[in-house]
């Protein structure tokens, strides 16, 4: 199973209409909402887009006919600022304007506003996440602290500055609304998977965990489940794809890896469709994320654990508990319990039906939210609004 191919773009960009740049400091060129889902869905209306962005982590991605990628440095924190703005300041000028400028991280939406490189009405600022949350995180108390107040006053500035700000979720939109914002929704919904892609024969045992390996999204707390489970004699075997960000956790992923070679395994980085084929495979995805401020939202991960079939046993916090609850897809356990997540597991494998039933309700849910029917044309009714401006 992989995902299907971007259609055909159809209508190509007039000369005298804004050019389309999304640019990003801290998204390489294959990441699933900025490319996979924004940018190539703008492609397929307009024909033209240009991505300023670092590189892909999929060496052999290429960009979609139509796309023209311009490479920019990694986003390092606050002390690469100048050398990242330099060199996304140099590519923005090489595109003629007017243009439109999509950014993805407040650092660039200030960029934007103090380098001129669009028109302040043409500027998006797409907040993936509550980013003075996200940048203040595991940084000590005074400098948590700090950056929690530089990053709240990049973030209200980006916001109130812009001629749109488009938020993940209804939790981030509510946010600014408070702050006098209107915020489109754009969310981390999953793209149409076609039933006849996934597996009908799961096997009950497969559990898994996709996206970024670390204390703060629970990776220690799912291993410790994962020992206990083995350790009773339950049928599990887990896979972990994703990069390791903590070494701590890399140690202990592969120190599990090399005591149950049969049950636990780190299948390492892989491309997003490889991801999907993966879940189109497993039997319970899991979201074992700590309570940490920004890990409150609604992952990508759980919309595509939904889409393709998985029971889902997610933590219990804002937008990713309420989607398990409401749809009765899952269960819900308390962050950091690993005896909870090991019996929420254990009940699922023991009861495959049980599993079966909670991944079709997932599927209905997620079909319903997909990114096709819901976010898309919202993100287009943006363009069309920009678009229009003299």
């Amino acid at each position: 199973m992989g995902i299907a191919p971007h259609a055909t773009p159809r209508v190509l960009m007039p000369t005298d209409r804004p050019r389309i740049l999304h640019l990003t400091m801290e998204h390489g060129a294959d990441d699933a909402r900025v490319y996979g889902k924004e940018v190539l869905s703008l492609l397929e209306k307009y024909g033209e887009i240009h991505l300023a962005c670092p590189p892909a982590s999929d060496a052999s991605w290429r960009p979609a006919a139509g796309v023209v990628w311009h490479e920019l440095p990694w986003y390092r924190g606050p002390s690469s600022w100048p050398s990242c703005w330099r060199a996304a300041t140099r590519v923005v000028r090489s595109i003629p304007g007017p243009r439109i400028v999509h950014t993805h991280e407040p650092e660039s939406a200030v960029a934007a506003r103090l380098f001129g490189w669009c028109d302040p009405s043409r500027l998006i600022y797409d907040a993936h996440e509550y980013y003075p949350a996200l940048r203040s995180s595991h940084r000590g108390a005074l400098r948590g602290w700090l950056l929690r107040r530089v990053f709240s006053m990049m973030d209200s500035s980006s916001a109130r500055s812009a001629g749109c700000v488009i938020a993940v979720d209804e939790d981030l939109a509510a946010h600014y609304a408070r702050r006098g914002v209107e915020a489109a929704v754009v969310s981390n919904a999953c793209g149409m998977i076609p039933e006849s892609a996934l597996r009908a024969d799961r096997d009950g045992g497969r559990v898994v965990y996709a996206g970024g390996l670390s204390r703060a999204r629970g990776i220690d707390v799912l291993l410790d489940a994962a020992r206990r489970l083995i350790g009773a004699g339950v049928d599990l075997r887990l896979d972990l794809a994703g990069a390791v960000i903590d070494p701590a956790i890399g140690e202990a992923i592969a120190s599990a890896a090399a005591e149950f070679p049969d049950r636990v395994r780190h299948l390492g980085v892989l491309r997003h469709d490889e991801v999907l084929s993966l879940l189109g495979e497993t039997s319970i995805g899991v979201i074992p994320f700590r309570r940490v401020p920004f890990y409150t939202g609604r992952p990508v991960k759980l919309l595509e654990y939904a889409m393709t079939g998985n029971s889902v046993v997610a933590t219990d916090q804002g937008p990713k508990a309420d989607f398990v609850r409401a749809h009765g897809c899952g269960a819900v356990v308390p962050p950091g319990d690993a005896g909870a997540l090991a019996d929420a597991l254990a009940e699922r494998i023991g009861d495959p039906e049980l599993a079966r039933a909670e991944g079709a309700r997932a599927r209905s849910a997620a079909v319903s939210l997909c990114w096709e029917a819901v976010d898309r044309p919202v993100l287009l009714s943006v363009y069309e609004r920009l678009l229009a401006i003299p």
